[in-house]
């Protein structure tokens, strides 16, 4: 599916920022592969409007802004002169490679993630997918799979490509100075079987809002917290556990009869809604039931087992 770049429409709601070292390094690795096709894996924060777990799904309308923090590059043995089809087919390899960088961000910033995908065009008129990018990662099961591991649903994908040539008319592409101003990425959504463009990015400044994607989660700042939560919880239910679910949430889980208990808890825990699931039997799929406002004085004294109780009991 090509579209000429005139004749994409601009999605005005959904901004796209990146740190000047993201940049620089799309950049950099666009200038080293020259006239090769080439991926990298976006390391990226959500500005939300509205913010889901990721056990449910966010749409394209919940989300306000992504900021690009950091690029990794898998290694050149995989990278050089890949195209999209080689990029799906090496999936698992490469997944398997960045694994362990991506963990350590989130570590460190634990509402990263990897919420765009990015490749190369280095060529004149590359401001385009193909259908072979548009099949390996648009519709079908990849766009299934890419909903079901990240909770989005949609996927912006990023192109970067020279300008070279190209008389832009609007210019919804960044572009950096000097030597830089030859390569421009473009960021791509699939809106109602038909792509359209971001408007132009922007370069992350001094920004509370935006650099709200490095502020930790409430857990974070109580050391032992949900390993605390979780073995109050295993008083009452001996199988209880937690997990962390990405974004910044954790998932407390209590099986039960004749239904096990899910709660999801936001980064920004207490004041944010839990969100309450049910898992039937003979199931692992959790059904989103509610969300709920629990009352929270002080973190360090409050048990999460009483208001597990008040949900298991119908509260």
């Amino acid at each position: 599916m090509y579209q000429p770049y005139s004749n994409y429409p601009i999605h005005e709601d959904l901004q796209i920022i990146y740190t000047e070292d993201a940049y620089k390094t799309a950049v950099a690795y666009a200038n080293l592969y020259n006239n090769l096709e080439f991926m990298l894996v976006p390391v990226c924060g959500l500005i939300l409007r509205k913010d889901v777990s990721p056990l449910r799904e966010l749409e394209l309308s919940d989300v306000e802004a992504i900021v690009v923090h950091k690029y990794i590059h898998p290694p050149h043995q995989i990278n050089t002169g890949a195209h999209t089809g080689i990029i799906q087919s090496k999936r698992q390899e490469v997944s398997d490679l960045i694994t362990e960088e991506i963990t350590r961000l989130r570590d460190e910033y634990p509402r990263l993630g990897n919420f765009i995908k990015f490749h190369a065009h280095p060529f004149t008129g590359g401001r385009f997918l193909s259908g072979g990018d548009i099949n390996a990662n648009l519709v079908g099961e990849n766009l299934q799979r890419w909903r079901s591991e990240t909770g989005i649903s949609f996927v912006p994908m990023q192109v970067i490509w020279p300008l070279e040539g190209i008389s832009m008319g609007r210019n919804t592409d960044i572009r950096g100075g000097g030597n830089d101003s030859t390569w421009n990425i473009t960021t791509f959504l699939h809106i109602d079987n038909r792509l359209h463009v971001t408007p132009r990015p922007s370069i992350l400044r001094d920004n509370p809002k935006h650099n709200s994607i490095y502020k930790p989660p409430f857990w974070m700042d109580h050391e032992g917290w949900c390993v605390k939560q979780r073995d109050s919880l295993r008083n009452r239910w001996p199988e209880a556990s937690y997990r962390f679910l990405g974004r910044g949430w954790v998932q407390f889980f209590a099986p039960g009869k004749p239904y096990g208990i899910i709660v999801t808890l936001g980064p920004d825990f207490p004041n944010q809604p839990a969100e309450i699931f049910i898992v039937p039997p003979q199931t692992s799929v959790a059904q989103f039931m509610r969300e709920k406002t629990f009352a929270v004085e002080d973190l360090d004294t409050y048990d999460l087992m009483w208001d597990f109780d008040s949900v298991m009991r119908g509260g």
